[in-house]
This record gives structure tokens, sequence and C-alpha cells, in this order.
């Protein structure tokens, strides 16, 4: 099996893609993880995967390869979204990006989603659900892969990829960083380079408010508008 671990950066992608271990750790399922970071990557990484093991192929660029092998049986295919006033938000403090810049960066990523919503059975993942109810959502991902978890087993998943065990990773990646037997890498961002742990994919500022709606409180009214301007389809859309 193919998991498609697609989405919005910043929308909880990485969430989903620990859930995903924990909950094929929980059945005692072996699998392999992949982090490409750009389209090429993406392609060889679904040309080269078998069907006779479970890989988790987390992503953001969705190419039309990734649209032709999601119609096979073998294929899962998940996508966060989020309010994509808040994605820019987040995309400044991650990326030390100015305002526009992060703009720009929201609006190329959500053209994924209009690829990605090709994909019979594409199942959405807000990030509202993630904040609110998270073993609700991991219940349903756990049956969208075909295993049936116990809602203990969900609650116990919820927790071991809290917000507080994500942050405790995320502070792990900032002490270590400069350690080379700590498993921590870096890719430049454009801006500045960024660490994130290879097994969990936790970045070095991973956690920010984990909050909804921080657009209003973080942005002045100029930038609220030019925002709910730039984004008025998505939004309509989305139903934010």
């Amino acid at each position: 099996m193919l998991i498609l671990n697609m989405g919005i950066p910043r929308s909880g992608s990485t969430w989903a893609f620990n859930v995903f271990r924990q909950i094929l750790d929980f059945k005692n399922l072996p699998y392999e993880t992949a982090n490409p970071l750009n389209g090429s990557a993406v392609d060889e990484e679904i040309a080269s995967n078998a069907p006779d093991y479970i890989k988790i192929l987390h992503f953001h660029d969705v190419t039309e390869n990734v649209i032709t092998r999601a119609r096979s049986p073998e294929c899962a295919a998940f996508f966060n979204i989020r309010d994509p006033r808040d994605v820019v938000v987040s995309l400044m403090q991650l990326h030390d990006a100015e305002f526009r810049e992060a703009m720009t960066m929201a609006a190329s990523a959500f053209m994924s989603l209009q690829l990605a919503s090709r994909i019979h059975g594409l199942m959405l993942i807000p990030y509202d659900h993630i904040v609110d109810h998270p073993e609700a959502l991991i219940f349903q991902m756990a049956l969208k892969l075909g295993q049936y978890i116990a809602p203990q087993a969900a609650a116990d998943i919820a927790e071991q990829t809290s917000i507080g065990k994500h942050r405790a990773r995320m502070d792990y990646v900032t002490q270590n960083h400069d350690r080379p037997e700590s498993g921590i890498q870096s890719v430049f961002s454009g801006r500045r380079h960024v660490k994130f742990d290879e097994t969990s994919l936790i970045t070095d500022r991973h956690i920010q408010s984990g909050k909804t709606g921080r657009w209003k409180e973080e942005l002045g009214p100029g930038q609220q508008e030019e925002l709910n301007k730039t984004f008025s389809n998505i939004l309509r859309q989305l139903g934010y």
C-alpha cells in the first residue's frame, strides 16, 4: 500500500504522517517512509514504490503522476487543509518570510489542492478537526487504511501525537541540531536553514500557537483585508 500523505504546508500533514506511523506500529505492520521535497522527487518515489509493502509518502507538490497512481486500489490518499490566512501567518514564522512572500507561497500551495481534488475517495483532513476532534479523525484515518482501531487506541495515538509530544520533539531538534548523530537534517527554505527530525519530520519551529484564527490577532487590518481579497475563492470553497 502507498499512503499519499499530502497537504498544504503548515496544515497538519506532519501530524497526519505521525498518526499513520502510530497506527501501523499499533497494528505491527512494517512500513517505510519518504519525504520528497519537490515534484521531481515525488515522481521518483511514485515510480519506485512496489505494492507489496507499505510506504508513507509525505509531500506537498502534487503532480499528474500522483493523480494517476492514486487510482490504484493499493493507494490511500489524504490531504490536509487549513484556513489560508492562518497558513500565511505560520509560513511567515517558519521561514522568516515577508508577508507577501508567504502569501505567494500559500497561493501556490493551494494549487496542489485543486489537483488532488481529482482523486476519487480523497480524505480531507481539516486543521480545525486536528485541534478539536483528533480522536475521531484518527479513527477515520485508520479505517481509510483498512485498519480498525478501538476508541481507546485512537485516544492513545492522539496523546502520542499531541501538541505537547510534538513540542518536546521540536525542543529536541532545537537543542541537538548540531550533533551529527542526532538524526536531524536541514533544508534551506530560501530564507533560512530549517532543521527537522528525519524520523518524525518535526521542525525547529513546528509548534507555534496551534490556534485557528491567529491571522486576526497577528496581522494588521490592511494585511487582513489583503488576505481576504487574495484568497476569497478558496475561503468560499472551503467554507471559511
